[in-house]
């Protein structure tokens, strides 16, 4: 599949402004919408027991079974409450968390805004060391009778062929690439599982032209990123 990066001058402001909403969830958020994840959470924990879906390694129960359901270790359970003039809003510590962003919608509420305050950091910190982010995309394609783990354990193979290649090394030292962050994310559709990276890389202002399809860069990458669909045997059709 096509691989894209996003002009210049376009993600910086579009980056910021999506980390700046992701930072921000979690304090506007009304207690609709936190009941809403408990009552979220409570369908996953069930399905979750009803399918006996046990943890990665297949030994234990799945995390997010105990999430918000069982003190957490060595912990008092507590009822707080924050009341003010203007809102007020209660809530229950002292309990296990899993930290899953795949399985729990609380928790992923969490993840996510951890995350949106990890990238505005990143991008305050370019500004100020004149640094620009590009923003790099890499699909697949991929059918419904593919199993999520054969797309994912193909893909992964793929990007490790990508990245060790000497022509994205070569890329790499051209652009003068100081810094980058990785998002892989997993969504369904009509093909079935989608796995796939967007990865963003910051580069000095100095070294980097306003990004289009038609940059030697951008050629090269998608060609190199083809080349390494088709040797881990995945569709490599642009």
């Amino acid at each position: 599949m096509l691989t894209t990066i996003a002009p210049i001058g376009v993600w910086d402001r579009s980056l910021g402004k999506d980390a700046n909403n992701l930072s921000t969830y979690a304090e506007s958020s009304k207690q609709e919408r936190k009941i809403a994840r408990l009552r979220l959470l409570d369908a996953a924990r069930n399905i979750l027991a009803r399918h006996d879906i046990k943890n990665s390694t297949g030994s234990n129960r799945h995390r997010t079974r105990y999430c918000h359901a069982v003190p957490a270790f060595n912990q008092d359970i507590y009822i707080t409450l924050n009341s003010s003039e203007e809102s007020s809003s209660a809530g229950i510590s002292g309990m296990q968390t899993c930290g899953s962003i795949c399985s729990c919608p609380v928790c992923a509420t969490q993840k996510m805004t951890s995350y949106g305050n990890d990238i505005r950091k990143a991008l305050t910190y370019a500004e100020l060391h004149n640094l620009r982010p590009v923003m790099l995309t890499l699909t697949a394609r991929h059918t419904r009778q593919m199993t999520l783990k054969y797309f994912k354990d193909a893909f992964k193979d793929a990007y490790n062929t990508f990245q060790r290649h000497r022509k994205f090394r070569d890329i790499k030292n051209t652009l003068n690439i100081k810094h980058s962050i990785i998002s892989r994310e997993i969504t369904y559709g009509s093909n079935g599982w989608h796995y796939h990276m967007h990865i963003l890389y910051f580069v000095p202002a100095s070294s980097v032209r306003h990004a289009h399809n038609k940059t030697g860069e951008v050629i090269s990458l998608t060609s190199l990123w083809l080349t390494s669909l088709e040797l881990n045997g995945l569709d490599p059709t642009e």
